[in-house]
């Protein structure tokens, strides 16, 4: 029986391998397969946002890279941004490696500036501006998860008291 284990055990080994290795050799080109098809299309644009004529405000974002923070806050935007509020987005594509640009340009009523080399946050915040035609200007992060009413609280105090120039929302991180 000591014998006969050592013998067996490679039968059986031999016998997976020849059941198994063309199946997992056909799952790993299956999902390779698909990685490479998923990847060679880029999304339908499932956002779209309506550029205004003359928006009230000029929305300006940043970003380098992390298209699923972008796409993330973007998609914020589009659900929390009222109806009745003109908004331009301008999105501007710090010489992103990855399929950043790709991705924007997909998305119907962006203003999308992609530098050819990554100017910084604080440069890219004024290409944004020298573009924008809101009256008010809104920065944000890429990152950025907003609420529903922040733009309108942010506005009626603006509009409230003209000696306010300036107003900024409560950041609350994901830890809270």
């Amino acid at each position: 029986q000591t014998c006969a284990l050592p013998i067996l055990k490679n039968i059986l080994m031999a016998a997976s391998r020849r059941l198994f290795n063309p199946l997992i050799f056909f799952t790993k080109t299956l999902l390779l397969v698909v990685k490479m098809h998923l990847t060679a299309f880029l999304p339908k644009p499932y956002m779209v946002f309506v550029d205004s004529e003359r928006p009230l405000v000029s929305i300006i974002i940043p970003v380098h890279n992390k298209i699923e923070y972008t796409l993330n806050c973007l998609s914020f935007l589009e659900k929390n941004i009222g109806a009745d509020i003109r908004v331009e987005i301008i999105v501007i594509n710090n010489a992103s490696t990855d399929r950043t640009s790709q991705y924007l340009e997909a998305i119907d009523g962006l203003k999308i500036i992609n530098n050819e080399k990554n100017l910084g946050f604080s440069c890219a915040c004024n290409a944004g501006a020298l573009e924008a035609r809101g009256l008010y200007l809104c920065f944000l992060n890429n990152d950025t998860e907003i609420r529903p009413g922040w733009l309108e609280n942010m506005l009626g105090l603006m509009d409230g008291d003209q000696t306010i120039a300036a107003v900024g929302a409560k950041l609350i991180y994901p830890g809270g």
